[in-house]
């Protein structure tokens, strides 16, 4: 009578266990995670806890243990899920802080090189999908623009017409009105006799080495963009 219940015993826990159906379930669930990650160009650490525990389940599965192979496929569940929250996360502060960084660099004169060429680094990386480098990247070019905010005291430039430019232009810069979405300067709205000083109001870097101006004098009844080859940094005497 013993013998029969321990067998019945036996029966009743093997037949709650999963089945091959239920556990093959829980691998397209985990694959399904998987390919959603996947959508966002996840670097290897970040599915790496995904493939440690879908080689576990496979394993499992393949030698008949099919109550571990469903607990592994859903760790691997998980694990994905994990990934790409927090990648996503990661992407969301990257942008945030990118803004405000660039707000940082644009209101500078004279930002450092340094400075530029690690911000538009980071870019790059997030670009191609490197977004932990990036984030670092940018984080580093942040505090480095902070420190450059310390020292730039420069806010006065003088615009004029470089030698090259004097047959299509004379003396006179063009000012234009707004910097479009399109990166281009748009709407002359007159021009200034150069050279002249002016205010330095900010500027828009489209990379390291090229950025428009931003300008403004009360003495002279302007407000608007220039190009950078008519711009000298600083007050100067005189232009050559």
């Amino acid at each position: 009578m013993k013998k029969l219940m321990v067998t019945f015993l036996i029966l009743i826990v093997t037949g709650c266990g999963p089945s091959a159906i239920n556990v093959k379930t829980s691998f397209e669930q985990a694959r399904a995670s998987y390919d959603k990650l996947m959508t966002i160009n996840p670097e290897p650490l970040d599915t790496q806890g995904y493939r440690i525990y879908m080689t576990k389940a496979k394993s499992s599965y393949d030698h008949g243990d099919y109550q571990d192979a469903e607990k592994y496929a859903e760790q691997a569940r998980q694990q994905a899920d994990n990934a790409y929250t927090s990648l996503e996360q990661l992407k969301a502060n990257f942008k945030n802080l990118l803004e405000a960084t660039r707000s940082k660099m644009n209101n500078l004169l004279v930002p450092s090189q340094y400075a530029l060429h690690t911000f538009f680094s980071a870019q790059s990386a997030y670009q191609n999908a490197r977004y932990r480098e990036a984030s670092s990247l940018l984080e580093e070019a942040s505090k480095k623009l902070d420190i450059d905010t310390q020292t730039d005291f420069t806010k006065s430039i003088t615009v004029f017409v470089p030698d090259n430019l004097k047959t299509r232009f004379k003396n006179n810069v063009p000012l234009f009105s707004f910097l479009g979405n399109d990166f281009k300067l748009h709407k002359q709205i007159g021009s200034i006799k150069g050279p002249a000083e002016v205010d330095f109001v900010n500027q828009f870097f489209l990379n390291e080495n090229f950025s428009y101006f931003h300008i403004k004098s009360d003495k002279l009844n302007i407000d608007g963009w220039v190009y950078p080859q008519f711009v000298v940094k600083g007050k100067i005497k005189e232009v050559k």
